[in-house]
């Protein structure tokens, strides 16, 4: 999904070592449900780093897939985020 947003190198780079650390830390753990939680925290990291517009791409994109392969893992927003809007 990340690879349609355009991203510049610098985010490229930013989003990679968010990556690393939570691979890493997901290494460590041993509850599925703390995996998780590590995972979506790397992904509002890496929500961080995306222009506003790259944000709305991703959301869609991520809907999209959740749509077709029935929704996201513990249930949620399938389009990350919040339910605000924001």
């Amino acid at each position: 999904m990340l690879m349609s947003l355009n991203l510049s190198d610098g985010q490229k780079n930013q989003i990679r070592s968010i990556m690393a650390a939570a691979r890493s830390k997901s290494r460590t753990l041993t509850d599925p449900q703390a995996k998780r939680q590590a995972m979506s925290g790397a992904f509002k990291n890496i929500e961080a780093v995306l222009t506003p517009a790259q944000k709305t791409k991703l959301h869609a994109e991520r809907a999209a897939f959740f749509k077709a392969h029935g929704g996201p893992p513990g249930g949620g927003n399938p389009g990350g985020g919040n339910s605000s809007g924001s």
